[in-house]
Order: structure tokens, then sequence, then C-alpha cells
């Protein structure tokens, strides 16, 4: 092969250093969309330019022959490959798949193959010569009919590229709007002079222009990467997903320039993309920077007399080198959850007040109003004894009534200072019974025995459980004083493989099944109840005549505490 120095050829390789540079800047970041295709472009534009270049210095025509048909490798496949990248940028990623990649490079390896075997077919150049010239010689030739194929294929490919970047041009965000538009014209500068010079309609007819202009086409596309994140920020699906997000999103930069804005954080915040794309996101939309700098905040805007509410998180994008890449700003509007959290929290309040309501009326029941009932009672057999003349009995029952006077006292005093509640978790229930039950009613006729399984007590951690038990125990005993005519009651607590089970049993007169399934409950019945399914147990009522009364809760093994 034999050349000699053109002045021509320093522009081209000006315009293929500029792609081997952008090349390299491609493989660095490879791991972008569409990276890789924007490299597959560069690099076949290499060969094109330098192909180019050494056509021209040729000085004969094999070698001329040579670099032109390794050309043809550029202008069979850099159609496809920026096409792809056009695919990837424009958020259509899912068209380029392995099947569409190998349909479209059937007619390109066919185009690469035919063009050598021109001296034999003719498919793609015949009648090749040699045309000298004033600073160096061309080559002429007439187009074969595969070259029309060739021709229709690459301007199919590159006119589908045009329109779906004049498609992301008409996008209303305005960061993608001017990425495009570089692609844009890096791709015309290209396409342009090719076209002309083809269908003979260039100024500059004896060569083809376009590896010089691709050299612009590099510095346009450069420009892009540098001034505009080209490839940092592909808008992947766009109008599909950031677009139509429910949440308010805002991309930046690392410095927290604003980069993107989509469509309902612009209409939170009243603002658009002329004036915050660009500009620090903390002097765009300062509410977003409370002086509680977390990576999850709630603000609050005031509209007028309506207050707003929005929670905010804050989260890093980074690269896949993991280096912060910029920042993802989520916004969502909670104003209808804000006022339903205080609405339930007023709610909330009120159930509380209600159900300390029934907490207070069943404690003063259980205790006071157990003691008084025992007091009336007490109060009757006083009277019954003085009205006999029995004085030395009436004073015995003074003297007992007196004794219950004072447990009275003592027991209120503790309700009212909540003194049983924060100790009555330590204390075994056993022991509780004693004190708060045996202890109230020492004074009457019944015996009180207790028999409680130890295996019991493990399972009677809750003081809340307890202190229900305990109550319940106190007015049923205080039933079966008033109405059963007992001598004994047993308090027994036992465990079986299902759970467990507490009882209160006396010997008195009891009363028919019928009485009990068909009246309706006494307050002091209702309550029994109440307690026994606050404890987490069911309570049932056994009684028949003469044989006594037994009040049982059972609590399953999913009971159990």
């Amino acid at each position: 092969m034999h050349f000699h120095f053109i002045p021509y050829s320093v522009l081209l390789f000006a315009s293929s250093c500029a792609m081997l540079l952008l090349a390299l800047y491609g493989i660095k970041q490879r791991e972008l969309t569409g990276a890789k295709f924007f490299v597959a472009s560069m690099f076949v534009g290499i060969i094109w330019v330098l192909g180019n270049s050494l056509e021209i210095m040729g000085t004969d025509l094999r070698t001329k022959l040579f670099w032109a048909n390794l050309q043809y490798l550029s202008y069979a496949f850099a159609p496809e490959f920026w096409l792809f990248m056009v695919f990837q940028f424009s958020g259509h990623e899912n068209w380029v798949r392995p099947r569409t990649i190998l349909i479209l490079s059937i007619i390109p390896v066919l185009t690469s193959v035919f063009v050598w075997l021109d001296p034999f077919l003719g498919l793609v150049r015949r009648n090749i010569v040699l045309s000298p010239g004033s600073s160096f010689s061309v080559i002429r030739k007439d187009y074969g009919p595969w070259f029309w194929v060739h021709f229709a294929h690459c301007y199919i490919l590159n006119t589908f590229s045009l329109v779906l970047l004049f498609g992301a041009i008409w996008r209303k965000n305005k960061t993608y709007h001017r990425q495009a538009i570089f692609l844009l014209i890096g791709l015309i500068l290209i396409m342009l002079p090719n076209v002309l010079y083809i269908t003979g309609l260039s100024a500059i007819r004896r060569f083809d222009i376009s590896p010089v202009s691709s050299l612009f086409s590099a510095l346009i596309i450069a420009w892009g990467i540098f001034r505009h994140y080209l490839f940092d920020l592909v808008p992947i699906a766009r109008e599909q997903i950031f677009e139509k997000m429910s949440s308010g999103a805002i991309v930046t930069d690392p410095k927290k320039r604003i980069l993107d804005i989509n469509e309902r954080a612009k209409r939170m915040f009243h603002v658009t993309d002329e004036k915050v794309i660009g500009k620090n996101v903390e002097e765009q939309i300062p509410v977003l920077f409370p002086p509680n700098k977390d990576r999850y905040r709630e603000i609050l805007l005031e509209e007028g007399s309506h207050t707003r509410y929005f929670e905010v998180t804050l989260s890093p994008l980074k690269d896949y080198r993991e280096n912060l890449a910029g920042w993802l700003f989520l916004v969502n509007d909670i104003t209808g959850l804000h006022y339903a959290q205080e609405q339930l929290l007023c709610q909330q309040r009120e159930l509380a007040v209600v159900e300390e309501q029934h907490r207070v009326a069943r404690d003063l029941h259980d205790n006071i109003g157990q003691i008084l009932s025992f007091t009336g009672i007490q109060v009757q057999t006083i009277q019954r004894e003085i009205q006999r003349n029995n004085i030395e009995t009436a004073t015995d029952y003074l003297q007992r009534l007196a004794s219950v006077t004072d447990q009275t006292y003592n027991s209120l005093r503790e309700y009212v200072f909540n003194l049983r509640s924060p100790k009555i978790k330590e204390i075994p229930f056993r022991t509780l019974l004693e004190k708060y039950v045996v202890e109230d009613f020492k004074n009457t006729d019944i015996s009180l025995k207790i028999e409680i399984d130890p295996r019991v007590e493990p399972l009677l951690e809750s003081a809340e459980k307890k202190n229900h038990l305990v109550s319940l125990t106190k007015e049923a005993i205080n039933n079966s004083v008033k109405h059963s005519g007992a001598s004994e009651i047993i308090i027994e607590a036992i465990v079986d493989q299902t759970g467990y089970e507490y009882s209160i049993e006396d010997n008195g007169k009891g009363f028919p099944k019928s009485f009990s399934e068909n009246s309706s409950p006494t307050s002091g019945v209702k309550i029994m109840k109440e307690r026994a399914l606050l404890s987490g147990g069911e309570m049932r009522i056994f009684s028949s005549p003469g044989k006594g009364t037994r009040i049982c809760v059972y609590y399953s093994e999913e009971g159990k505490i």
C-alpha cells in the first residue's frame, strides 16, 4: 500500500481522536443505560473516519479500494447501533432484544461481505475506476442493486431514530428536551452530508464530507454529555413511570441542583420547569429543608387558612461504582392521613374516658359496693338483735361493723391512690386472695377455702388478670353471702391439658337451671362475665336447687399469659 500526506486528513484524524475519547468515556460509564451502544457507535465511527482518511491518502486503486471496503463495516452497522442507543435513551429499552438485533444485522452483514465481492458480482459497486484530481485522486463508481437495499435499510433506521428523538424533544421536561436535541443534531450532522453526496446534490461532489462533519457531531455530543448529563440520567419509560407517579419526585445532582421534577411535585409546590431546572433545590423549594435534616421528615405548607402536610423521603442515587450521582426527593401529600390520625386520636381519647368510667364502675361495685352491701346486712342483723333484746349479740355485730367500716376506708384509700396495681404483679395470686378476699369476708359465718394448683401461678403473671379474678371472686362470694345461705365456699384453680379452670363454689341452696338460663342477669353477674372476658376467659354458672352454685371461668391454651 502506498500513501502520501493530504492536509485534509488532519481533520479526519481529529475527528477520530474525538470519537476515541468519547468511546473511552463510554467504556468508563458502561453501566449507564445506552452507554454500550454509544461505545459501539463511536468505534464504528472511528473505523469510518480513519478508513476514509487512509483511502484519501492512498495513491493507487488497490489501496483506496481496501480502505473503502473497510468503511462499509461502519456504513452498515452504525445506523443499527445508533438506533439501539436511541431506543434506550427514549425509554424503549424493551425493544432492544437479541432477536431484534439479529434480524436487523442480516443486511449489514451481507453488505459487509458483498462489498468485497464487487470485482466478481458488482452488487454494491460496479465500474470502479480511479479519478485523478488536483489534490488527491478518488474512486469513481456506479452503485449496484444491493447498495440501494443497504441505503434504504440504513436510512429507515436513521429516520426511526430521528422520529424517536423528535418525540423526546416534545416531552414536557426541559432536561430531556435538551438531551434529545444534542443527539438529534449529532445524527443530522452525519446524515445530511451523506444524503446530499449520494443523491448528487452536494456542493462537493468528488468525495463524501460526512467523515469531517462527524468531528462536529462528536463535539456536539461531548457538550451534551458533560454539560447536560446526556447518559447520567436517561428517561427510562419516563412518561409511563416518572410523570405518572402519585408521589411528587425531584431529582438533583450531588450539589442539589434540580435535574428533573415531575408534574405532581410541580403542582405541590407551584413551580415550573423554567423556574427550577438547573437551580438549587434548597433555594427554590426551601420548605423541603426544615431544621430537621433527617432523610425522612414531615413538613407543612400554609395555604391561606388551609394547612397541608407532606412527608419527604430523601434517597441518594449512586452510580455503578457506588459514588454519589445525585439525590431523589419523594414527596407524599399526607394531609388527609394527618387529619384522620387527629380524628382517630380524639376518638381514642374519648374511648379511653369511657373505658375508665367502666373500670371505675366495676371497681366501685366490686369493692366499695360489696362492702356497703355487707354493711347493710350487718345493720339489719343488729336491728333484729336489738328488737330481741340481745344486746351482747348486737354489740358483737356492731364491733364487726366497725371493723368492716375501717376496711372500707382502707380499701377506698388504696383505690384513690392506686396503690394496688403497681405491686399486684409481684404478689402471688393465692396471697392476693387471702389479703383481699378472705380478709374482707372474715367476719361472716361462711368458711372460705382456697385450693390453688401451683402450676396456675406462672399463668397469672398479668396484674390486670389477677385484679379481674380477685374482683370477680369478691362479687361471687358477696352474692353467695346475700342469697345462698351457704356455710362454705371453695375457691379452686386447676390445670388440665387444654388450659386451666378457675372456680368459686358454695354449698348453698342454689337455683333452678331454667332460672339461670331464662332470667336476665343482674348487674353483678354482668360485671362478673365482663371481668372474665377481660381476663381472657369464659364464665359459666352451674346451679341446681339444694346443690349449691358453681361459677367457673375457663381459659384455653391460647388464653394463657
